[in-house]
Order: C-alpha cells, then structure tokens, then sequence
C-alpha cells in the first residue's frame, strides 16, 4: 500500500466514499474515508493500537490493518466489507470496550 493510494469508493446512506491509504505518526497504515463530493473526511475506516502493553499487537503481520467496525464506524465497515475492496484474515484483537476485525487490502493479496 502507498500513501495516498485510493483504494475504490464504497456508498454509505447516500454518500460516496473515497478510501484512501494514509500512515499514522507511528507509521502504521491507516485507511481513511473522505466524502467523494465534498472532499472532507467521513471518517477512519482502521484503528491504530499502539499501546506496547497489548500483546495481541504483536500478531499483527505486515500488510494486516485493525478495522473499527463499531459505534459509528458500523455503516462505513459494512459497505466496506461488502466492496471486495478488503479481507477480513478472521483475526480479532479484543480491547477493553470492543473488539477490532484485522483486514488485509485484497488488492495486496
């Protein structure tokens, strides 16, 4: 994945958006949902976890990316899912208020 890839364009209610790669301070990277007709960002698709405390972290394989699919994110990660933009690896990384999917981008694959 490069920075500033777009990935496709998934609809949620009414809106199209844009998922496009970008990276976390960290380095991580992060996929990022900006509306298509306004340019303004809808929302983070993935989750950055950086705490070193979490020893889930570390299954992370290069390439994996922890997707939110909760409270708001629900919509996003749904149409997301359904795209065929991403695969889901089937892995978790439970956290103390929900639980993380990890997705590969199915283009990498």
């Amino acid at each position: 994945m490069e920075d500033n890839q777009v990935l496709g364009t998934v609809k949620v209610g009414e809106q199209l958006i844009e998922l496009i790669v970008k990276r976390y301070a960290n380095g991580n990277p992060a996929i990022i949902g900006y509306d298509q007709a306004t340019g303004q960002k809808f929302s983070n698709l993935s989750f950055n976890l950086v705490s070193p405390d979490l020893i889930a972290a570390q299954t992370l394989e290069p390439g994996d990316i922890m997707i939110k699919t909760w409270s708001e994110n629900e919509a996003l990660a749904e149409s997301a899912r359904a795209s065929g933009l991403f695969i889901d690896t089937g892995k978790r990384i439970c956290l103390q208020f929900a639980e993380a999917e990890v997705w590969r981008v199915a283009a990498e694959n």
